[in-house]
């Protein structure tokens, strides 16, 4: 068998068609599908290629048509459509070389899109296998009004036209499933006919039954429960030719019969259609302006919105730079005092260092003379500790006659010279304007001359 078979199914939604693409999988078809979008309506998901599902809706964008009206006689005509189709070749003749079985498809929309699909297949010598879900059309409305509130009249009319699309395009060269006899003891012969049409019966080598019992939900039949009285002719008397028909082995003149007479009589409301699409497309380019203008004042608004955004932030970073400025202007008038303070203690340590460095002048032998080995100081400190404790004054007239002596024989002075170099000036500064030292100096002024002496006691009290 070549690789060049395809598998395609056909039929309106609501018709069985996932199920069917759930069984031919199971079966041996590689049916392509993309992410499983799950739900109540089809809790095993949709098995439905996303690419071709993609190109469908480009197709019905580009055409500008609702999918639930015609497609235009002339669409293979328009411009877009011929790239659309090569995307679409090279991608089918992907599937193909990549299947190791029968590769397939399934999208409901793919009925009215046939005459497109054709002019895909015949050049890459492809032989598709249709396979047409027929469901009842009182349960496809039902279905159709129950899960997307559908009106019913419209329900019809879907039904009829994606029917009528397939047969009329493929030249009735289906095979034709009821949906309803998947829930019946017909289900197991249906699928074994199935399997010689597509011949997956050169893969498959499980079991029917099987198959059927895991795929196959009586759940999934519910709206054979809402009868509904289907009141447009045309679609009663095609079901009713389709009911006659089953697999691939059916009288095919009188159906095709039936279903020209209906494409004939949808072609009688062509004027209306092409008005009805007309008026979407119209419909449809005023919401396009209408959102467009919405996008606009939307981002208009958005950049005002921005724009007051960006100033407040604006004016929040200026607030912030005065507040960096003001910051750093006493951060600077610190700098400054420190660099002030430093520049003082390096002028006052390197006046230390100069002063411990430099040699005593005249002046500083003096000072250094007059440290705690001095006369004047040693007879004020005499004088100031005998006033403090009183059994001082007992040793007193001693210490003073040592004193007096030195004085004499000036033996403190060699004293006073060692020690001089290591006296600290400052420390001397201190020692000469003590109180000691002070008094000291008063009394021995005092004996230097007598009239001094009537003197000494306003001196001393001045002195305290």
């Amino acid at each position: 068998m070549s690789k060049k078979n395809c598998i395609v199914v056909l039929g309106s939604g609501r018709s069985g068609t996932s199920v069917v693409s759930d069984l031919l999988s199971k079966l041996g078809a590689n049916i392509t599908a993309g992410p499983a979008k799950l739900s109540e309506q089809n809790p095993k998901g949709m098995f439905e290629d996303q690419f071709i599902l993609n190109k469908h809706k480009e197709l019905f964008e580009l055409l500008g048509i609702n999918h639930n009206l015609p497609i235009p006689k002339d669409f293979l005509n328009v411009s877009g459509v011929n790239d659309i189709r090569k995307e679409l070749a090279h991608y089918v003749d992907q599937q193909i070389n990549a299947s190791s079985t029968m590769w397939g498809f399934k999208d409901p929309r793919t009925a009215c899109f046939l005459p497109l699909w054709i002019r895909i297949f015949n050049p890459y010598s492809i032989i598709p296998k249709y396979v047409l879900c027929v469901r009842n059309p009182s349960a496809v409305v039902s279905s159709l009004h129950s899960q997307y509130n559908e009106d019913e009249k419209v329900g019809e009319l879907f039904w009829l036209l994606k029917n009528v699309d397939a047969l009329r395009h493929t030249g009735g060269n289906v095979f034709i499933l009821h949906y309803e006899d998947l829930f019946s003891e017909r289900a197991e012969v249906v699928l074994q006919e199935l399997l010689t049409y597509t011949e997956l019966s050169n893969y498959f080598t499980g079991n029917i039954q099987d198959v059927i019992d895991n795929t196959v939900s009586k759940t999934l039949n519910r709206s054979q429960w809402q009868p509904y009285s289907i009141e447009n002719k045309w679609v009663k008397k095609l079901y009713e030719d389709l009911k006659k028909c089953r697999g691939a082995g059916f009288e095919r003149k009188s159906l095709m019969t039936d279903v020209y007479d209906c494409h004939s009589a949808m072609k009688e409301f062509a004027p209306w259609n092409d008005t009805l699409s007309r008026l979407l497309n119209n419909s449809k380019d005023e919401n396009k302006k209408l959102s467009e203008l919405t996008n606009k004042k939307l981002s208009n608004k958005k950049h005002v919105v921005e724009k007051n955004v960006l100033l407040q932030e604006s004016i929040s970073i200026k607030d912030e730079c005065k507040l960096y400025r003001e910051r750093l202007c006493l951060l600077e008038g610190e700098l400054a005092v420190a660099k002030k303070r430093q520049s003082f203690l390096e002028k006052k340590l390197k006046s230390r260092k100069n002063d411990s460095q430099k040699k005593l002048t005249i002046s500083d032998l003096k000072l250094l003379l007059n440290n705690r080995e001095s006369f004047r100081f040693r007879l004020g400190h005499m004088l100031v500790l005998c006033a403090k404790e009183k059994r001082r004054c007992v040793v007193l007239p001693f210490k003073l006659l040592l004193l007096s002596i030195d004085m004499v024989l000036w033996r403190g002075r060699n004293k006073q010279l060692t020690a001089m170099q290591s006296i600290d000036l400052e420390e001397a500064r201190r020692v000469k304007e003590s109180f000691s030292s002070q008094l000291g100096g008063l009394i021995l002024s005092s004996l230097s001359s007598p009239r001094k002496l009537f003197t000494l006691g306003k001196k001393i009290k001045k002195l305290k």
